[in-house]
């Protein structure tokens, strides 16, 4: 049962907005506590902290051969976590990200054509 301590408490977070982490987390732990569920830290998750939050997975660095099954092995890895919506952009681990840093410069910057259009693909999926 909870107590009018912990109920004024929970209003307070609320009414503040709780803005800071730890007020996300303590307001987390109140509910939880409230609910009847685990309070200890381990249990706080990302979405207890920011119900809003939309958490998306990116495969980086995949290999380009079409015959290996690691990209694949990844993809099913991925789709494991129900919080975490993969992204089709797949980021391939192209000699063209390594070039670019001696020069200073982005692949978007960059001569080679797959590495940029990669990039702008990724861009344009995260914010769409």
């Amino acid at each position: 049962m909870e107590s009018v301590r912990h109920a004024e408490l929970i209003a307070e977070l609320e009414a503040s907005c709780a803005e800071e982490w730890g007020q996300r987390a303590l307001l987390a732990c109140l509910r939880k506590l409230r609910d009847g569920g685990p309070t200890e830290a381990a249990s706080v998750v990302v979405h207890d902290l920011n119900p809003e939050l939309r958490v998306r997975g990116l495969i980086t660095r995949a290999p380009t051969d079409p015959n290996g099954s690691e990209r694949t092995d990844a993809g099913e890895y991925l789709a494991d976590y129900l919080l975490i919506a993969p992204l089709e952009t797949v980021v391939y681990e192209l000699k063209a990200y390594r070039d670019v840093i001696g020069e200073g410069l982005s692949v978007v910057e960059w001569t080679n054509p797959k590495a940029r259009a990669e990039i702008q693909e990724l861009a344009g999926e995260v914010v769409a």
